[in-house]
């Protein structure tokens, strides 16, 4: 018997699926796109495994869905204002590529010296 940690989640595969197939994507661009092996999102679209809540929490963020739409508890794709979930998906990119300004920075300085 599954304990609660355990438990399918109904309709996940399906969904990925669907909104795999929308976007005209492969299991292997998404799987890159959320930093997961192309079998373990293959097993999440079959539901032979569950992502774990920061998978999922990417899957909703890549799906621009929210994850009760994921986990099946919703038939509406977003919550709320989408606008916000697009607004905090933006500021985390922003804040990504401005790590990723400093540390060139630091390299092209640290060459100098």
């Amino acid at each position: 018997m599954a304990t609660d940690g355990e438990k399918k989640v109904e309709n996940l595969g399906k969904r990925l699926k669907e909104l795999r197939d929308e976007q005209g994507l492969t299991q292997e661009e998404v799987a890159n796109a959320i930093g997961v092996e192309a079998g373990a999102y293959s097993n999440y679209e079959r539901e032979t495994r569950t992502p774990d809540v920061q998978k999922l929490t990417a899957l909703a963020d890549f799906y621009r869905v929210t994850i009760d739409y994921l986990c099946g508890r919703t038939t509406h794709r977003t919550g709320g204002n989408p606008m916000d979930m697009y607004g905090a998906r933006l500021f985390r990119d922003l804040n990504k590529v401005i790590e990723k300004y400093e540390k060139l920075i630091q390299t092209n300085q640290d060459k100098t010296l």
